[in-house]
Protein backbone atom coordinates (compact mmCIF):
# COMPACT_ATOMS: atom_id res chain seq x y z
CA UNK A 1 0.00 0.00 0.00
CA UNK A 2 1.35 3.74 -0.62
CA UNK A 3 1.35 6.24 1.48
CA UNK A 4 0.77 9.39 -0.97
CA UNK A 5 1.33 12.75 0.37
CA UNK A 6 -0.28 15.96 -1.05
CA UNK A 7 3.27 17.76 -2.14
CA UNK A 8 3.57 20.96 -3.25
CA UNK A 9 7.23 21.94 -3.78
CA UNK A 10 9.42 24.54 -2.24
CA UNK A 11 10.71 27.22 -4.39
CA UNK A 12 14.38 28.00 -3.71
CA UNK A 13 14.52 31.31 -1.23
CA UNK A 14 16.92 34.65 -1.09
CA UNK A 15 20.23 34.17 0.81
CA UNK A 16 18.01 36.64 3.70
CA UNK A 17 17.52 33.82 6.74
CA UNK A 18 19.62 34.24 10.05
CA UNK A 19 20.71 31.59 12.80
CA UNK A 20 20.25 31.10 15.85
CA UNK A 21 16.90 32.23 18.88
CA UNK A 22 16.92 35.55 20.15
CA UNK A 23 14.55 34.93 22.57
CA UNK A 24 12.56 32.26 24.70
CA UNK A 25 9.12 32.59 26.78
CA UNK A 26 7.90 29.24 29.46
CA UNK A 27 5.00 28.21 30.84
CA UNK A 28 4.52 25.34 33.19
CA UNK A 29 3.03 22.96 30.60
CA UNK A 30 -0.55 22.77 32.55
CA UNK A 31 -1.26 26.40 32.16
CA UNK A 32 -1.80 25.97 28.91
CA UNK A 33 -5.87 25.18 28.50
CA UNK A 34 -6.23 25.31 24.63
CA UNK A 35 -4.16 25.73 21.77
CA UNK A 36 -5.69 27.01 18.28
CA UNK A 37 -4.55 26.42 14.86
CA UNK A 38 -5.54 27.59 11.60
CA UNK A 39 -3.80 26.82 8.61
CA UNK A 40 -1.09 24.96 10.37
CA UNK A 41 -0.12 27.66 12.22
CA UNK A 42 -0.73 28.64 16.23
CA UNK A 43 -3.29 31.34 15.95
CA UNK A 44 -4.60 31.23 19.91
CA UNK A 45 -3.54 29.96 23.46
CA UNK A 46 -5.40 30.09 26.03
CA UNK A 47 -4.17 30.24 29.38
CA UNK A 48 -5.37 29.48 33.04
CA UNK A 49 -6.78 31.94 35.07
CA UNK A 50 -3.77 34.25 35.84
CA UNK A 51 -1.13 32.22 34.36
CA UNK A 52 1.19 33.37 31.71
CA UNK A 53 4.14 32.92 30.02
CA UNK A 54 7.72 34.32 31.39
CA UNK A 55 10.22 35.67 28.86
CA UNK A 56 14.00 34.13 29.06
CA UNK A 57 16.71 36.71 27.41
CA UNK A 58 20.25 36.59 26.84
CA UNK A 59 23.17 37.70 25.01
CA UNK A 60 23.19 36.90 21.15
CA UNK A 61 24.30 33.90 19.35
CA UNK A 62 24.25 31.73 22.43
CA UNK A 63 20.74 30.03 21.90
CA UNK A 64 20.09 27.60 19.13
CA UNK A 65 17.02 25.23 18.17
CA UNK A 66 17.38 22.11 16.33
CA UNK A 67 15.09 19.92 14.91
CA UNK A 68 15.95 15.85 14.33
CA UNK A 69 13.16 13.97 12.88
CA UNK A 70 13.70 10.24 14.11
CA UNK A 71 12.07 7.18 11.83
CA UNK A 72 12.58 3.75 12.41
CA UNK A 73 11.12 1.43 9.24
CA UNK A 74 11.85 -1.73 11.44
CA UNK A 75 8.93 -0.38 13.84
CA UNK A 76 7.01 1.52 11.83
CA UNK A 77 7.59 4.97 13.60
CA UNK A 78 8.69 8.53 12.95
CA UNK A 79 8.81 11.51 15.74
CA UNK A 80 10.46 14.97 15.54
CA UNK A 81 12.94 15.65 18.89
CA UNK A 82 13.78 19.28 18.97
CA UNK A 83 16.77 20.92 21.46
CA UNK A 84 16.67 24.28 22.49
CA UNK A 85 19.82 25.29 23.77
CA UNK A 86 20.27 28.04 25.86
CA UNK A 87 23.29 30.12 27.94
CA UNK A 88 22.69 32.44 30.78
CA UNK A 89 25.88 34.31 31.60
CA UNK A 90 27.40 34.71 34.99
CA UNK A 91 26.69 32.63 37.67
CA UNK A 92 24.35 33.65 40.87
CA UNK A 93 21.41 32.71 42.64
CA UNK A 94 18.76 34.17 40.96
CA UNK A 95 19.79 32.46 38.02
CA UNK A 96 20.96 28.71 39.85
CA UNK A 97 17.15 28.86 41.30
CA UNK A 98 15.31 29.86 37.99
CA UNK A 99 17.48 27.36 36.29
CA UNK A 100 16.88 24.51 38.38
CA UNK A 101 13.16 25.63 38.38
CA UNK A 102 13.69 24.62 34.10
CA UNK A 103 15.25 21.85 35.31
CA UNK A 104 12.22 20.03 37.09
CA UNK A 105 9.09 21.71 35.07
CA UNK A 106 7.45 20.01 32.34
CA UNK A 107 6.95 23.07 30.04
CA UNK A 108 5.88 24.46 27.44
CA UNK A 109 8.33 26.74 25.33
CA UNK A 110 7.86 28.92 22.43
CA UNK A 111 11.16 30.67 20.74
CA UNK A 112 11.51 33.25 18.83
CA UNK A 113 14.28 33.13 15.70
CA UNK A 114 16.72 35.86 14.32
CA UNK A 115 14.00 36.05 11.58
CA UNK A 116 11.50 36.80 13.99
CA UNK A 117 9.05 34.03 13.54
CA UNK A 118 8.12 32.29 16.94
CA UNK A 119 7.13 28.30 17.34
CA UNK A 120 6.55 26.38 19.60
CA UNK A 121 7.96 23.65 21.44
CA UNK A 122 5.31 20.96 23.83
CA UNK A 123 2.66 21.55 21.27
CA UNK A 124 1.39 17.60 22.05
CA UNK A 125 3.75 16.75 25.51
CA UNK A 126 5.48 18.24 28.43
CA UNK A 127 9.31 19.80 27.27
CA UNK A 128 11.89 18.78 29.49
CA UNK A 129 15.35 19.47 30.24
CA UNK A 130 17.65 17.18 29.32
CA UNK A 131 21.42 18.90 29.78
CA UNK A 132 22.43 21.67 31.51
CA UNK A 133 26.16 22.42 32.69
CA UNK A 134 27.10 25.32 35.60
CA UNK A 135 30.52 26.72 34.24
CA UNK A 136 32.95 29.41 36.28
CA UNK A 137 35.60 28.59 33.40
CA UNK A 138 39.01 28.63 34.06
CA UNK A 139 40.65 31.54 32.36
CA UNK A 140 39.35 35.29 32.40
CA UNK A 141 37.80 35.19 29.09
CA UNK A 142 36.07 31.82 29.60
CA UNK A 143 32.26 31.36 29.73
CA UNK A 144 30.76 31.42 33.46
CA UNK A 145 27.22 30.63 33.67
CA UNK A 146 24.20 28.47 33.30
CA UNK A 147 23.66 26.67 30.23
CA UNK A 148 20.25 24.45 29.88
CA UNK A 149 18.96 22.32 27.14
CA UNK A 150 14.90 21.58 26.51
CA UNK A 151 13.65 19.07 24.33
CA UNK A 152 10.54 17.54 23.15
CA UNK A 153 9.58 14.41 21.11
CA UNK A 154 6.29 15.43 18.92
CA UNK A 155 4.80 14.19 15.95
CA UNK A 156 6.49 17.22 13.49
CA UNK A 157 7.98 20.10 13.45
CA UNK A 158 7.61 22.96 15.86
CA UNK A 159 4.34 24.88 14.52
CA UNK A 160 4.82 28.25 14.06
CA UNK A 161 3.19 30.99 16.65
CA UNK A 162 1.54 34.20 14.80
CA UNK A 163 3.30 37.20 16.62
CA UNK A 164 -0.03 38.39 17.31
CA UNK A 165 -0.75 35.47 20.25
CA UNK A 166 2.02 36.75 21.83
CA UNK A 167 1.13 39.76 23.93
CA UNK A 168 -1.98 37.64 24.83
CA UNK A 169 0.18 35.30 26.85
CA UNK A 170 2.93 37.26 28.59
CA UNK A 171 1.85 39.57 32.04
CA UNK A 172 0.62 43.22 31.02
CA UNK A 173 3.05 45.72 31.24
Amino acid sequence: MACNQTLAGIARDCVSALGGVEEVLIANFDEVTAITETSDVVTAITMASGKTFHRYTFRPQTAEATSTLNRSAENGTAFVTTELVLQFHKQDTSKRIEVEALIHGDLRVIYKDNNGKYWIMGKERPVEATAGPGNTGKAFGDFNGYGVTLQSNESGYPTEVSDTVIASILPSA
